[in-house]
């Protein structure tokens, strides 16, 4: 009886998050269990993997010299391998932009090693973003969510 209180006082003022952790801390005979909206489900892996992306993009903004930079982007990039990650590279428009710019920007060879970063670490971030622009590529064949094309081109 005062769990039902407790929600009716509370869930109009919880995002759908902390309306799951309402429930986790209910004793297991009061709680309710439904089933979460796919949008909701989606808005949550987007959030979630944007604050990750942030935190990493904080970290690269915070290095000084090229090979430290480099080094940074090198590790943000590679974070694209996981299924999950490049989801959000493709899933929102303005954030695919931005980073296929990135991408394209660091896969430029001679002004990489024109910043004075060392050779090996230039190839690896070369074919590391070669790799994901071809993924994001393959991803753009697939209809994507938010449908907006995403023009890159390969040299």
């Amino acid at each position: 009886m005062i769990t039902q209180k407790l929600r009716e006082i509370l869930n109009p003022y919880l995002i759908w998050q902390s309306r799951v952790n309402l429930n986790a801390v209910l004793p297991e005979s009061c709680r309710f269990y439904t089933q979460i909206p796919l949008q909701v489900c989606v808005g949550h892996e987007v959030d979630y993997l944007r604050r990750l992306y942030h935190a990493k993009v904080e970290r690269f903004h915070n290095a000084i010299t090229s090979q430290e930079k480099c080094q940074e982007i090198y590790e943000l990039f590679s974070t694209y391998k996981d299924p999950r990650r490049l989801f959000l590279l493709t899933y929102s428009g303005q954030f695919k932009n931005a980073n296929v710019g990135r991408l394209l920007y660091f896969s430029d060879k001679k002004q990489l090693l024109s910043n004075g970063v060392d050779p090996k670490l230039v190839t690896r971030l070369h074919i590391l973003c070669k790799d994901i622009l071809l993924r994001v590529m393959f991803l753009k064949q697939a209809k994507l969510p938010d449908g907006e094309p995403c023009v890159i081109q390969i040299e």
